[in-house]
């Protein structure tokens, strides 16, 4: 996330995703590059990963497709989701 200058590494592994702050992995299959607004609107469904690549808001380094599997095993939430009921 160049605008606020962190940068993440995730892994997923057994199902369970895993990220570290401030990480660089040298194995990686694809390093993204986008603003927090950006993935703000990717979780909301604001745009979808290929809208925002074509759009030049997301920078993929490396297998595209990868990434597009990664964002594939996420879960849609819907954005009025319960945590606590009454």
């Amino acid at each position: 996330m160049p605008d606020v200058g962190e940068e993440f590494t995730l892994l997923v592994k057994n199902g369970v995703l895993n990220y570290t702050l401030d990480a660089h992995a040298d194995d990686a299959d694809a390093t993204v590059t986008m603003d927090p607004a950006v993935l703000d609107d990717l979780n909301l469904g604001v745009v979808t990963l290929d809208q925002a690549v074509a759009d030049g808001d997301i920078a993929v380094e490396g297998e595209a497709d990868k990434v597009a599997e990664f964002v594939g095993l996420l879960d849609s939430l819907d954005f009025w989701f319960e945590i606590v009921r009454s």
